[in-house]
């Protein structure tokens, strides 16, 4: 019976990050590149800088995130449910205002 408390007590808990980032190419590459700045002079730092500005600027963007087409593929009103809606909406102020 323990068994059973300590398995649903375990599938109930949040799962601690995985600490591969650190493991990861990309954090290897962003550390070899950090370790080839290192030499570079204050000129050529800024020019670097520069440079990746620029890409991250260049660089095209999702015309719509996953989320934002959920959003836009939703129900939306009719003219005539909107117009029955504001009529609804009319008269719950009416009778709230009172």
């Amino acid at each position: 019976m323990e068994n059973d408390s300590s398995k649903e007590k375990s599938e109930n808990l949040v799962n601690e990050p995985v600490v591969e980032y650190s493991k990861s190419n990309t954090r290897k590459d962003i550390l070899e590149i950090l370790d080839k700045a290192n030499g570079l002079s204050e000129n050529q730092i800024n020019i670097l800088i520069d440079e990746l500005k620029n890409i991250i600027q260049n660089k095209e963007k999702p015309s719509h995130t996953e989320f934002q087409e959920f959003l836009l593929s939703g129900p939306i009103m009719t003219d005539a449910q909107y117009a029955e809606f504001l009529e609804t909406k009319k008269h719950t102020n009416k009778w709230r205002i009172k």
